[in-house]
């Protein structure tokens, strides 16, 4: 599939709380709106803002975050749980966003899912990969190994 094939399909729609502000895809991006803002300068009273794609940051986790403007405050937000709670109904209440392919920065609304904590903690290769840190950092059952080897 093409790159412009794939922006064709992208389906754009308001974010709670940021209506006629910012609007989030079912492929991940967030964007502003075109809007009149008042303005003060040269004797006009509104200015249009022109929308864009508002950029996203990655934290050390690999998930991606946007900064949200409305009244002067700001407020960062996953993007994953944007577009899971604009498109993705959640009937069961579950409190976490599980990540299909297990990309954090994939948040393309066919790769996210509602769960619980333990799906999301047991899904995939997650648990086989904290073992495996643990592992690496010397834990032993949730204990640091002093003595270089097992308690008895």
């Amino acid at each position: 599939m093409s790159d412009l094939t794939s922006r064709s399909e992208e389906i754009w729609k308001p974010i709670p709380e940021y209506e006629g502000i910012y609007e989030v895809s079912n492929l991940g991006n967030v964007r502003s709106v075109d809007r009149y803002l008042d303005c003060k300068i040269k004797n006009v009273n509104k200015h249009l803002w022109k929308g864009r794609i508002i950029s996203q940051q990655k934290r050390k986790d690999g998930r991606l975050t946007v900064a949200l403007y409305s009244h002067s405050k700001r407020k960062r937000m996953l993007v994953h749980r944007v577009v899971a709670d604009v498109f993705i109904p959640n009937p069961n209440n579950y409190p976490c966003i599980n990540h299909k392919d297990e990309n954090p920065a994939n948040n393309k609304v066919e790769n996210l899912e509602w769960c619980t904590y333990k799906y999301n903690n047991n899904y995939g290769t997650f648990a086989e990969r904290r073992r495996k840190t643990m592992e690496e950092k010397g834990y032993w059952f949730g204990k640091k190994d002093k003595g270089g080897g097992v308690d008895g």
